[in-house]
């Protein structure tokens, strides 16, 4: 189980949220799916599996939800100013969520948003790579190679290739022997964008839960060399996936 308390090394996914416009109705749906538990607050909540923090729900003044990747920063303002400085877009600028830590929006050069996450008293997830917790996280944009110097000049990543998913595809890795998600062309009509990937037991079980509580299956589930997996849309219209996670395959990241 990767469990962890030590902060995140800038430059690693670590940490969702959700931004929905029914945050009871998401709340009782993602219970449903992955056995989630919540500590709740003033508009928000903490999703916790096993009593480790795995994802934010928050409720937005939105017509639909969006789930969002962070990625993590020893220095949430100078991360936004390397975004600017390399052709990116700061949508939100760096900002104190409470004493959680500090946060902010951007986009790279292709338009694709994600988050930036300093942290405070939260290092972001502290449960990953396990049923009900982040898997992995994939980065979808026309022309992908032409964003990676993007993502090396901001947070030194390097890519390497992934014959088995085509030859535009590329892994994302970092300064560990692991990789930290993907990156690879959109399909005709998607928008560019991360989506995230959320570990379960059983992809078929989760799919049947979604479509009984008003969900909606963008892509069928279908077994791959990764793990069985799917696409979905929850109630509120926040796009996800779903894959069945082997825990002898999972990098362990706990620290």
């Amino acid at each position: 189980m990767s469990l962890r308390s030590s902060p995140w090394a800038t430059g690693v996914p670590c940490w969702i949220d959700l931004r929905t416009p029914d945050l009871a109705t998401a709340q009782e749906v993602y219970a449903q799916l992955f056995g989630w538990d919540y500590r709740t607050g003033g508009g928000f909540a903490i999703a916790t599996k096993d009593g480790a923090a795995v994802a934010a729900l928050l409720a937005a003044d939105e017509p639909s939800g969006t789930w969002t990747m962070y990625v993590a920063s020893d220095d949430a303002a100078a991360t936004a100013e390397a975004v600017a400085a390399n052709g990116g877009t700061v949508v939100v600028a760096p900002g104190a969520v409470g004493d959680f830590g500090r946060a902010c929006h951007v986009t790279d050069p292709a338009g694709a948003a994600f988050g930036i996450w300093q942290y405070g008293t939260s290092i972001g997830a502290e449960l990953i790579n396990e049923p009900g917790a982040l898997v992995w996280e994939d980065l979808a944009v026309s022309g992908p190679r032409a964003v990676q110097p993007f993502y090396t000049r901001v947070f030194d990543w390097h890519f390497g290739p992934m014959p088995q998913a085509g030859s535009e595809y590329a892994l994302i890795m970092g300064t560990d022997p692991f990789p930290l998600g993907g990156i690879g062309p959109t399909e005709p009509g998607q928008e560019p964008g991360w989506r995230i990937y959320i570990g379960v037991t059983d992809t078929d079980e989760t799919v049947a839960l979604m479509t009984a509580q008003g969900g909606s299956v963008v892509r069928p589930a279908l077994t791959t060399p990764y793990g069985r997996h799917a696409i979905l849309a929850d109630p509120g219209g926040a796009v996800f996936s779903v894959i069945e996670t082997d825990r002898s395959t999972q990098p362990e990241r706990s620290g």
